[in-house]
């Protein structure tokens, strides 16, 4: 893994309080793709911008865990934009979390909002 630059940095900043003054949203995610039935994309820089769904494999992951409360919050960065994921379960943060960190490749699923709707996460044996 390669050490983000000061610029993308700066747009998860941007992402972030983005994410923090928009409305909460308490839809469920629909279901995840059948395997092979919607692969992952390698990432291309503005192929999805925001107002799209899409998917693609992650560059960086980055967890907002607040120690007061709330909804922790699942950050990946797909090679354009920021997207996040909001884990309200203190389970599923702990369990989604520390498989997609273990993982050698994730691809990740988002809505017309930029909200994560699917992680998947790949370990290469």
């Amino acid at each position: 893994m390669h050490t983000p630059t000061q610029a993308v940095i700066d747009q998860l900043e941007a992402a972030s309080d983005a994410l923090a003054a928009a409305p909460s949203s308490s839809t469920q995610p629909s279901a995840p793709p059948q395997p092979g039935a919607a692969a992952a994309k390698q990432p291309t820089p503005g192929a999805a911008p925001a107002g799209t769904g899409g998917n693609a494999t992650t560059h960086y992951l980055v967890l907002d865990h607040y120690v007061a409360g709330g909804p922790a919050a699942l950050w990946a960065y797909d090679g354009a934009a920021w997207r996040a994921g909001l884990i309200s379960e203190p389970g599923d943060e702990q369990g989604v979390v520390q498989v997609a960190f273990a993982a050698n490749r994730v691809d990740v699923w988002w809505d017309t909002s930029g909200s994560l709707s699917v992680i998947r996460s790949w370990k290469y044996l």
